[in-house]
């Protein structure tokens, strides 16, 4: 469980994601209905355990997270070997 303090900023971040979504163009189709998210592994936690589920619930979307290093997963979007709908870090 996320410590108390953590947990209150949850719907802000849930909110930022569903920005970040309705403003960039998104691959997923609505026959696909998924949103790939990469994001720095310290946030791990959070994003697996309350942000993931709390988005699918309130977009519909399955939620697909991948963690890696911050400079990593930047590298890995400027190469185009990842093409994440949002990156988060």
């Amino acid at each position: 469980m996320l410590a108390k303090g953590i947990r209150q900023y949850l719907p802000l971040v849930v909110f930022i994601i569903q920005l970040v979504l309705a403003l960039a163009t998104l691959k997923a189709t609505a026959g696909e209905g998924q949103v790939f998210v990469l994001y720095a592994g310290s946030l791990g936690n959070l994003m697996e355990k309350d942000v993931g589920p709390a988005f699918s619930r309130a977009t519909g979307y399955k939620y697909l997270g991948e963690a890696k290093g911050s400079l990593l997963s930047a590298n890995l979007i400027k190469e185009k070997l990842r093409t994440p709908e949002a990156y988060i870090s």
